[in-house]
């Protein structure tokens, strides 16, 4: 599906949905050529998978800044700006050159990372959810040609849908999941991950909520599936390292995923989900599998034909 040939984004999508494809392993099991006749914005090294699919993007978008780039990504940008129809959003550090493509929009971001004061990054996933969304709107633009937050390039990629008037938003390739095996022994009890190193919180809500015994076993097993993916071992056991798509992708793999990066992805996946429910906007995860639950899930192709 071509996009607008018109420089000012800025709502010209209203009424229409759009589909944000991640780069998880997933993918490879996702018809993503049924997406011809949708609205899709891919990001970094997606043309990785290009060789088994017909299908391209209507956006790209790369919000690492240019000092950042290794090679292999860089030659993704590149690949991508020359793309007749692809609309490309990167970090305004690119200049010169890239900035002179035609569909080329170059953003200001700020990664959210040396702020003094608290952000979300800083609190549990549970305090999160009960934060006001006026304390998480200092962390979301409603403009991204004035600043984009980059927590992550998801987390960039749904603040510009939302900005160019998409109302419903559906996410592919987002396997997120804690790098193994489930590590919740038992559903209905406390998430060890969403209160990240907050023991005293952890077990004072386990002891509120009289679940000691389960909070104690979930936190048992997240430590121990942590401490086996931080030393290498389930990598050397298992082919669990695999690359996404095929031999030559370069990008990280779910297993590489510190507890610290993955628990950072999903907070930033929490704040989508409430700013968006505020501001009407629908979120989704089509995503073929994955431990990703902070959306409602639904199926890519009853989606599709719907």
């Amino acid at each position: 599906m071509s996009t607008t040939g018109d420089s000012d984004l800025a709502g010209a999508f209203a009424g229409e949905r759009i589909f944000l494809i991640g780069n998880g392993p997933s993918l490879a099991e996702t018809p993503l050529d049924a997406l011809e006749d949708e609205y899709t914005m891919a990001m970094n090294r997606i043309d990785l998978i290009y060789d088994t699919v017909d299908w391209r993007p209507d956006f790209y978008i790369c919000t690492w800044p240019e000092q950042n780039v290794h090679k292999q990504l860089l030659n993704s940008i590149i690949a991508h700006l020359h793309m007749e129809h692809v609309r490309c959003f990167l970090d305004e550090s690119w200049g010169g050159e890239m900035a002179s493509y035609p569909l080329t929009i170059c953003l200001p971001t700020e990664g959210l990372l040396d702020y003094k004061r608290k952000t979300p990054n800083d609190i549990s996933i549970a305090e999160i959810r009960d934060a006001s969304i006026e304390w998480l709107e200092q962390f979301w633009s409603y403009d991204p040609t004035q600043l984009v937050y980059r927590f992550h390039t998801m987390y960039a990629a749904t603040q510009i849908a939302m900005w160019m008037g998409f109302d419903e938003i559906y996410l592919l390739g987002v396997d997120l999941g804690f790098g193994g095996p489930k590590y919740m022994i038992y559903d209905n009890g406390l998430d060890p991950l969403e209160y990240a190193n907050q023991k005293i919180a952890y077990f004072e809500r386990a002891v509120a909520d009289r679940k000691l015994f389960s909070a104690f076993a979930n936190g048992l097993s997240f430590k121990t599936l942590d401490f086996v993916i931080e030393t290498g071992i389930l990598q050397r056991l298992t082919k669990f390292g695999d690359k996404h798509f095929h031999d030559s992708y370069a990008e990280y793999n779910l297993s590489s995923l510190s507890k610290t990066e993955e628990l950072e992805l999903r907070k930033g996946h929490v704040v989508i989900s409430r700013v968006c429910e505020t501001n009407g906007v629908y979120v989704y995860n089509a995503t073929c599998g994955g431990e990703l639950e902070v959306y409602p899930r639904v199926d890519l192709l009853q989606t599709l034909r719907s």
